[in-house]
């Protein structure tokens, strides 16, 4: 009887290890998400309301996928004016917000870059279009009093902004989702801070899985960030 008894709540904590088991691996389970180019057509919003569709723009699927491919060390957009790159980095950004959090960090030129591209772009193109997201936005009824104009925090992670012109805000900086864009318009000089783009760099180092987007509008040739940082690469999609 003893011996029955003890099988029957060994029976039982197995049963019940094994079904915390499964629902964790499903909760958990990287393959339980949504594909990211799957979430760009299905959950974004484009600011009319509107789905996005890879079919307005067929390149920009290759730059999107690079974003979240293992292999790629870093994705290089060298783009004309309104060649969408924004747009691209943008849905990977609520991609990463919604479905797989971590520490997004993004640099800009100056600080008033930073906060122009917070509000009209990341708020207004991203967060307050699309109904997941909204809960970030600058036009929200739930506003979590912390949140800034440059620094938002959600579940599971943050996005922090920042200009190369306040070095000082790099210092303590870290993430696994590094966004640099108009790279050419960011002085080359290295102060006693160092280069704020090699620091910016630096600063996903901790991180095995690290995405790093650097951007720009090509500058002048001989001189360009961005168009020194292409030439290290084939320029082809893997």
């Amino acid at each position: 009887m003893a011996t029955a008894n003890y099988s029957g709540r060994a029976s039982s904590r197995d049963t019940l290890g094994t079904i915390a088991e499964r629902l964790t691996r499903s909760t958990f389970a990287f393959s339980s998400r949504i594909p990211p180019e799957v979430w760009a057509e299905e959950i974004y919003r484009l600011p009319t309301g509107g789905r996005f569709r890879w079919a307005y723009a067929p390149y920009t699927r290759a730059m999107f996928q690079s974003l979240f491919n293992p292999t790629t060390i870093e994705t290089v957009m060298m783009l004309y004016s309104r060649g969408i790159k924004s747009t691209v980095v943008l849905l990977a950004i609520g991609y990463v917000i919604d479905q797989a959090p971590r520490r997004i960090l993004s640099l800009w030129p100056t600080n008033s870059q930073a906060e122009k591209w917070s509000k009209d772009n990341l708020c207004g193109e991203l967060l307050n279009s699309t109904p997941r997201l909204n809960f970030l936005g600058n036009q929200s009824g739930q506003r979590i009093a912390s949140n800034t104009i440059l620094h938002k925090a959600f579940p599971g992670g943050l996005i922090d902004m920042f200009g190369a012109n306040a070095p000082g805000d790099m210092r303590r900086a870290k993430g696994s989702f590094l966004y640099a864009d108009e790279i050419d318009a960011i002085g080359s000089e290295v102060t006693d801070e160092g280069d704020q783009l090699a620091i910016f760099n630096k600063r996903g180092d901790e991180y095995p899985d690290t995405i790093r987007v650097f951007a720009s509008y090509p500058g002048v040739l001989g001189s360009s960030r961005i168009a020194s940082k292409l030439a290290w690469y084939d320029s082809r999609p893997r």
